[in-house]
């Protein structure tokens, strides 16, 4: 079975740069779209390195709340409690 070739830019690790900075202010919906455009990506990666697929949903959590985390300034995340 061949792989899939995509001309979908983003799948070919091509961020939307306006979306990453728009991200990177605090724009939650844009952090949706980027969230969007790169989980399958992480979780396909996760699921090949740990081979648990409960395990690599987990770690595509951290890795996401690691993302939001460096991309956003503290002064600008809106913490769920």
């Amino acid at each position: 079975m061949g792989r899939r070739r995509s001309t979908d830019h983003r799948a070919e690790g091509l961020l939307d740069r306006d979306v990453v900075e728009r991200a990177r202010s605090g724009d939650q919906e844009a952090f949706a779209d980027l969230v969007h455009q790169i989980s399958d990506t992480l979780l396909g990666v996760a699921r090949r390195i740990v081979r648990d697929p409960t395990l690599a949903e987990d770690v595509l959590q951290n890795a996401l709340l690691t993302i939001w985390r460096k991309l956003t300034p503290a002064d600008r995340r809106i913490e769920r409690g």
